[in-house]
């Protein structure tokens, strides 16, 4: 409820395995497409031209990846929906995206910087962003900043997506539509690490974090078999 509160465009979805991270964003984007389906002329009202498309777009470590696991999974949800069935129906002539009226569109994309590149981006999901390449000494980041540095995927499709939605949503209108960036940790100091951080520092505002271990999630009566306590196996010594 507070994540879609209308108080964050943005949200950091972190934390143990199996802690429901891709299913809240998946249910997120779901209502946010609710909300969006509810306006007369969404394009009109975000000062854009009425022919152009609206897009939720679901990002992965790659266009297979994120066709066959978090859009398939969306695919499904909207699919089994009596309001998207009955009162905001998409085209089922369509297979590779989810197109409704009003010319909103949920589609897969590959995990390039560039997938999104002039287009009406108001929201949509990042998954396993943890696990997106760095490149130290990279020639791309040489040749966008003149000189050697670091390649940080993860950074430059999250940034790219942001920047575009804020660029085209971020101004007039209802505040609708989320960026959810989802992945287990992987290292520390990775990027859902370090996005957590600035919010702690307050650093940004407009970012909500969802961090659960998966025995915060799951029903207690997975452990009655511990009662009181139980053992867990524990990271490195400098993750205490």
């Amino acid at each position: 409820v507070e994540l879609n509160s209308g108080r964050y465009d943005e949200a950091v979805m972190t934390g143990g395995i199996g802690s429901a991270k891709t299913s809240l964003a998946l249910y997120s984007q779901a209502y946010q497409l609710y909300l969006l389906s509810c306006m007369s002329n969404p394009q009109v009202t975000f000062g854009l031209d009425s022919a152009t498309e609206i897009l939720v777009v679901f990002q992965s470590l790659n266009a297979d990846t994120a066709a066959d696991v978090d859009y398939q999974r969306f695919y499904n949800l909207i699919s089994n929906s009596p309001y998207f069935k009955e009162v905001f129906p998409f085209d089922k002539n369509i297979k590779t995206s989810l197109k409704f009226p009003h010319n909103i569109e949920c589609v897969p994309v590959g995990a390039g910087d560039t997938a999104t590149i002039g287009r009406n981006v108001i929201g949509g999901i990042i998954d396993e962003i943890n696990f997106m390449q760095v490149v130290l000494k990279s020639k791309r980041a040489e040749a966008t900043s003149g000189r050697k540095g670091l390649f940080d995927q993860a950074e430059d499709v999250y940034g790219s997506l942001t920047r575009r939605r804020a660029g085209r949503f971020g101004y007039g209108g209802p505040q609708i539509g989320l960026v959810c960036a989802s992945s287990s940790t992987r290292y520390k100091n990775d990027f859902t690490d370090r996005l957590c951080d600035k919010v702690r520092k307050g650093t940004v505002t407009h970012v909500y974090v969802y961090n659960k271990k998966q025995y915060e999630v799951w029903p207690q009566e997975k452990y009655e078999a511990f009662p009181g306590t139980f053992r867990v196996v524990v990271g490195y010594r400098d993750w205490e």
